[in-house]
């Protein structure tokens, strides 16, 4: 790391903020992939559920006690299996 000075501060200050933006882009890249990318047999906290169907915690709650997903224990954690998540998703038939 370089030092830092009051002459310099600018660059440092630009150097820091190009980096975050860096970090930031691999965040979401990885974000994104942990959801979207991997197999069906890949396991999902509430929360992921939730985000990855773009819903609240409180319907993802609401499903469950309906028996629309199926949630899965160890210990104090809820998942959800990814593949059991896909399967809950019913097309729409529409009659003419």
């Amino acid at each position: 790391m370089q030092d830092i000075s009051f002459n310099n501060l600018p660059e440092a200050i630009k150097m820091l903020l190009i980096k975050v933006n860096e970090l930031n882009k691999k965040l979401d890249e990885m974000s994104k992939g942990d959801i979207s990318e991997k197999s069906n047999d890949h396991w999902l906290t509430r929360e992921e559920t939730a985000y990855y169907l773009k819903c609240d915690l409180s319907t993802i709650h609401n499903w469950t006690v309906k028996g629309k997903l199926i949630k899965h224990r160890i210990g104090n954690r809820s998942y959800y299996k990814k593949s059991e998540i896909d399967n809950a998703i019913k097309p729409i038939r529409v009659s003419k």
